[in-house]
């Protein structure tokens, strides 16, 4: 007998009507179980990653006057700046465009300076 050789017993349970009997640890059934109701599978979570942008605001200044001047307002504000005296060129962050703007406004008394956007 298979099951005498497997050292297993034949268990026999008997279901109320109203509701299934819980099998005992252990046991296992001859029937199909029924599958449950499928449920949504969760997705499995994506790995979270930030990309962080800066913009960098670069400068060209043809007067080596107001060049100086500006890179010296920069400075003085306590910005991360990177002037090239030969180009007359300073790029610092996009969030100091503010001492940009108002050193500008002091400066307009003695000459008239207008900053235009390039593309």
């Amino acid at each position: 007998n298979r099951l005498q050789q497997a050292n297993e017993v034949v268990l026999h349970i008997t279901h109320r009507a109203e509701a299934l009997e819980i099998m005992p640890e252990g046991a296992h059934s001859r029937f199909p179980q029924r599958r449950r109701a499928s449920l949504p599978r969760k997705k499995p979570e994506k790995p979270a990653l930030t990309i962080q942008r800066e913009t960098q605001v670069l400068l060209h200044i043809p007067h080596p006057e107001v060049f100086a001047r500006l890179r010296q307002a920069f400075i003085d504000g306590h910005c991360l700046v990177a002037a090239d005296a030969v180009q007359q060129m300073i790029t610092v962050n996009g969030n100091f465009e503010g001492i940009l703007r108002a050193h500008i406004k002091q400066m307009q008394p003695e000459m008239q300076i207008r900053v235009e956007d390039r593309t």
